[in-house]
């Protein structure tokens, strides 16, 4: 496209869906207006999709829609709760990791309810200090209807012995039970 004095102007994204006929994603993002459909990013085809970084592929989706990370996959986000004892609510959209320091009550059973949880997913609870109360875990794919979970090692008290002075519990979710393991005295 060309200006009024006829020179080359950048081209602007009505410019390149004129051209295309469709919206294409653009760096810096995209405004889809009033598009009737969700925004796409996919093949048309029986074709892989591959996210690539500095020249190497970091994520591929198959054709059956399998998800593979080259990398290690995690959350950026970490959260820090403190209370004494009671019931915890924690949202698994916001993070899959929560730490807890309890407050002054260390000796009092804690709830824990992780409303919506994902099939197939791993949280982990850190509970840091000198408690012994057992913390016990609701799972719930929304936020309500929350069921007990099961524990390997049977659920118990925290021991107030180790270097970090840490119990770290493991959440797994497999559509249907919340399944988890512990290890105390870290």
């Amino acid at each position: 496209r060309t200006n009024a004095s006829n020179q080359l102007a950048a081209a602007t994204s009505a410019d390149i869906t004129s051209l295309l006929g469709n919206i294409p994603f653009m760096i810096g993002g995209n405004t889809f207006g009033t598009v009737g459909t969700p925004a796409v990013l996919g093949t048309n085809d029986a074709k892989a999709l591959n996210f690539s970084t500095n020249g190497a592929v970091r994520m591929s989706m198959d054709t059956s829609g399998a998800i593979q990370v080259n990398g290690q996959a995690f959350s950026l986000a970490v959260a820090d709760t403190t209370n004494s004892g009671g019931t915890i609510n924690w949202n698994a959209n916001t993070t899959n990791v929560l730490r807890w320091t309890p407050g002054t009550d260390n000796a009092s059973a804690t709830t824990v309810n992780i409303g919506n949880i994902k099939a197939g997913g791993s949280y982990q609870f850190t509970a840091k200090g000198s408690g012994t109360g057992q913390v016990n875990f609701l799972c719930s794919q929304t936020l309500a209807g929350y069921v007990a979970a099961s524990y390997i090692p049977a659920n118990g008290a925290r021991i107030a012995t180790g270097t970090l002075n840490k119990t770290v519990y493991t959440i797994l979710y497999d559509g249907l039970d919340c399944m988890v393991t512990w290890i105390t005295g870290f």
